[in-house]
């Protein structure tokens, strides 16, 4: 069984969704923060249609997520055969389980750019960066911030 929090993280990237009832909504008509627990079941607001759909019923049964909203364009790491000669492409779609690319550009300014679309048969988010402070690594190290010198 999901809390309220897990609950609206499972649906945020939802468009067409199948409540635990049997109704197909679709979650562009709906507010992500109008998800409410009502008794022991979890719903989501319609409030143009004054409707509510169950997400999660009270036995934990969940709604059928039916498709996602759109992620793309977005700038991942493609590959066909080896993960570690991955490249940076703008990636357009998915489609039959190859990823769609534009190329000759690896940023979303330069869409007007391309010329030619290519396909991979693997993709995966860039890597993020985590900036964290002195303070935040020697409390994690267990030590006074004065002691630590950071190396490159």
């Amino acid at each position: 069984m999901k809390t309220l929090e897990e609950v609206k993280e499972h649906f945020k990237n939802a468009k067409e969704v199948k409540s635990t009832l049997g109704s197909v909504f679709n979650m562009d008509d709906m507010d992500i923060d109008s998800i409410h627990k009502y008794g022991g079941d979890i719903y989501i607001q319609n409030y143009e249609g004054g409707r509510d759909y169950c997400l999660q019923g009270c036995c934990g049964s969940l709604a059928e997520i039916i498709s996602y909203k759109d992620e793309y364009p977005k700038v991942m790491l493609v590959w066909d055969y080896n993960e570690d000669r991955a490249g940076k492409r703008v990636v357009i779609s998915k489609f039959n389980n190859f990823y769609i690319c534009l190329g000759g550009i690896d940023r979303l300014e330069d869409l007007d750019r391309a010329k030619v679309s290519l396909s991979y048969k693997y993709a995966k988010d860039l890597p993020t960066i985590k900036e964290v402070t002195m303070s935040e690594v020697a409390a994690a190290m267990g030590i006074e911030e004065s002691l630590l010198r950071i190396k490159k």
